[in-house]
């Protein structure tokens, strides 16, 4: 449960913790919610449900077609999960599982960078989803330039920063028809496609800076009449949690009448 942030426009309450880790890190006022926390109690201990030697595996994600789960996730090569080292040059695999909670077994490596100028996403494919709209299944994720696409024009009188594509397929073993330019500039989007096929959208946010000019992480909220855009954002983007926390990795879904989502709090 997120409840409403405090003002970010006061830096007086956040900017110390944000500045000495010492103090951030060591605050353990808690994140409030009603009572116990059921999704934690629901999820109970976590297993390795994928997992491939020499490989790191990130941000999954998980849609069921007929009697089997289809997992999406980025790929680089690792110590087996310890080290970040080389996320941004990784690629995005598919592995399916007859259980929810698995084991997944792979099956083959959906989309890789594409090296050059020509195209955006040529260092690297990171942080995919996986959803259905229609008859068509739509795998987005952020799109990581190399040095060459950053001296192109199209580079330097755009956003900048990681963007968000798009692949589709009319089926979940592809083939997969992907944009050659960013769709957004979303870095980690998150997507709710409505019925009427309008979008959305939540991503990933580190432009604003504290006194101290430390960036923090936020959360950015953003429409689309379609899947393809174009994406406007929306209201004053002051989304954040309690103290100052930060949060980014987000999943939405809307049920009950309400938009619903899940992030990765930094502090938990």
């Amino acid at each position: 449960m997120v409840h409403a942030a405090p003002n970010w426009t006061d830096e007086s309450e956040w900017t110390e913790k944000k500045t000495r880790p010492e103090v951030y890190w060591q605050d353990d006022t808690p994140i409030p919610h009603k009572d116990v926390n059921p999704l934690r109690e629901a999820m109970g201990k976590a297993y390795p449900a994928f997992k491939q030697e020499g490989w790191s595996l990130w941000c999954p994600s998980i849609i069921k077609v007929g009697d089997t789960y289809h997992m999406f996730c980025s790929r680089w090569k690792g110590q087996n999960g310890k080290s970040m080292k080389g996320w941004t040059s990784g690629h995005i695999v598919r592995a399916t599982s007859k259980s929810l909670t698995g084991p997944y077994e792979f099956q083959e490596i959906v989309l890789e960078p594409r090296r050059g100028q020509d195209f955006y996403d040529s260092f690297g494919v990171h942080n995919p989803k996986i959803t259905k709209y229609g008859d068509q299944f739509i795998l987005y994720y952020i799109m990581i330039p190399d040095e060459n696409y950053k001296k192109t024009d199209a580079f330097k009188n755009g956003p900048g920063g990681y963007l968000m594509g798009i692949a589709t397929a009319g089926s979940i073993n592809g083939p997969w028809q992907r944009s050659d330019e960013p769709v957004a500039p979303l870095n980690n989007p998150a997507l709710w496609i409505q019925e009427d096929g309008s979008v959305y959208a939540l991503a990933k946010d580190k432009t604003l800076e504290s006194t101290a000019k430390r960036k923090y992480c936020r959360m950015t909220t953003w429409s689309a009449p379609k899947l393809a855009g174009p994406y406007t954002p929306l209201d004053h983007q002051n989304h954040g949690l309690p103290n100052g926390y930060e949060h980014e990795d987000s999943c939405v879904w809307y049920a009950g009448g309400q938009y619903n989502i899940l992030v990765n709090d930094w502090k938990q």
